[in-house]
Order: structure tokens, then C-alpha cells, then sequence
């Protein structure tokens, strides 16, 4: 009987401390949400660990508004191919932290809205398989209609023999449709966002894929970095 008591016993110990353990796992998978990362960089890094691990392409410095404060912007000199889709990546730097990497690709011609809307679901089921293990958080999705848009845009083409033709794509903003979905973690935010309009100079549909990772508060790496001092008043 005694013997029955302390197998009993020495299971239920077992089985609670399992539970145990997952919680604890489950709250340090989903409670490191604050630096999201791409590739070989992460947020929140220094404008020195930055160059130290990119070839630039171009870098500006820009500012928010006339009086607004300066910000750094770099593009690298490289392409990241997801799904058959080359995207160039930009970087936003304030106050020389990385708050800011996105992936962006602009025009994408193709002649269907369907092929457009294939193109966005293969990324998009990518992008939602990410976030879903940076959060238990379920994705904010949107789909509006750009009404506001601007209607005409310069727009590069490259001709048969390679050489840059400038043409304007006249949009119908009230066919131009994006769709986002948003992950909202504690400190930062990942988004998808795509873009689809009909180019009537193409008789066909141009397309804007973007991918924000995004830091909400860039004051938290501050903070950390703040060193602590036991003291006495």
C-alpha cells in the first residue's frame, strides 16, 4: 500500500513539474519579443555593428519634416530572394540605433491581379509562419482601398535591349488595395503589406511587396544598457 502511495506520489511530481516546465518554456519563447532580426542584423543594433556586417549600397541622412530630427537611411548592396522574389533591404537608423529593417520590393509587373494575389500568399503564409513563433498574439489584418493615393508615377522599364525607358503609370486609385497583416509584440512590431494596382499603360497590374521589422520605443535599449549599483540612500 505504502509502496502504491509513493509511485502515486513520485507521477504526480512528475507530471506537475512537466507542466511546469512548459509553461516556463512558453514564457521564454514568447516573452523575448523585443529584438526581431533579419539575416546577420538585429534591432537595436549600433550604426557600428551595422557597417561592420553589410556592404553599403547607399547611405542618406534624413530628417522628419522641416524641424523634425535626423534620422540615418542604408541600403545594402544585396538582394534577398524569397519565393522567387528579389527584395532590397533598408534600414533606418535613430540616434544611431537600428529601429527600422525592411524588405521591400516596388513594381512587380504582371499581367493578371490573380498572378499578384499568388505572388502575396506565398509571402504572406511565410511572413505568418515567422510570427506566429515570436507571439501568441493573433495577426491584425486589414484590407482598404488607397482612395488617396497619388495616380501617377514614374516608372523605370527595362526594353528589350536593356536599356531604361521612363514611362508613367497612371493608377486607378480606386482600384489601388492593400492588404497588412500586423504582429504587435511588446516592444516591437513585425508587418507584411502589399500593394496591388492596375497600370492601364500596361494593360496590366503593378505590385508593391514590403516587410517592416520595427522597434515601438527605442528608449528600451537605453534602459538596458543602464548599468544597476546597489546603493544607499
Amino acid at each position: 500500500m505504502n509502496n502504491r502511495i509513493y509511485k502515486l506520489t513520485v507521477y504526480s511530481i512528475k507530471f506537475y513539474l512537466l507542466i511546469f516546465l512548459s509553461i516556463l518554456i512558453s514564457f521564454e519563447l514568447y516573452g523575448q519579443t523585443t529584438i526581431l532580426s533579419h539575416e546577420n542584423l538585429k534591432l537595436g543594433m549600433t550604426k557600428d555593428e551595422v557597417l561592420s556586417r553589410i556592404e553599403v549600397k547607399s547611405l542618406s541622412i534624413k530628417s522628419e519634416g522641416e524641424y523634425g530630427p535626423e534620422y540615418t537611411l542604408i541600403f545594402d548592396n544585396a538582394y534577398y530572394e524569397i519565393e522567387g522574389i528579389k527584395f532590397e533591404r533598408r534600414l533606418r537608423l535613430d540616434s544611431d540605433i537600428l529601429t527600422e529593417i525592411r524588405l521591400g520590393k516596388i513594381y512587380l509587373e504582371t499581367s493578371k491581379e490573380e498572378d499578384a494575389q499568388e505572388y502575396s500568399n506565398k509571402l504572406s503564409n511565410l511572413f505568418l509562419l515567422k510570427g506566429k513563433k515570436l507571439t501568441n498574439n493573433e495577426p491584425i489584418y486589414e484590407n482598404t482601398i488607397l482612395e488617396n493615393q497619388i495616380q501617377i508615377f514614374d516608372i523605370q522599364f527595362v526594353g528589350q535591349k536593356y536599356e531604361a525607358i521612363e514611362r508613367q503609370c497612371h493608377f486607378d486609385a480606386e482600384k489601388t488595395k492593400r492588404e497588412t497583416y500586423k504582429f504587435i509584440l511588446d516592444n516591437a512590431q513585425f508587418i507584411y503589406e502589399f500593394d496591388s494596382s492596375p497600370c492601364h499603360e500596361l494593360d496590366g497590374f503593378i505590385s508593391n511587396f514590403k516587410v517592416y521589422y520595427q522597434i515601438k520605443n527605442s528608449y528600451i535599449f537605453e534602459e538596458e544598457q543602464r548599468k544597476i549599483k546597489k546603493s544607499k540612500f
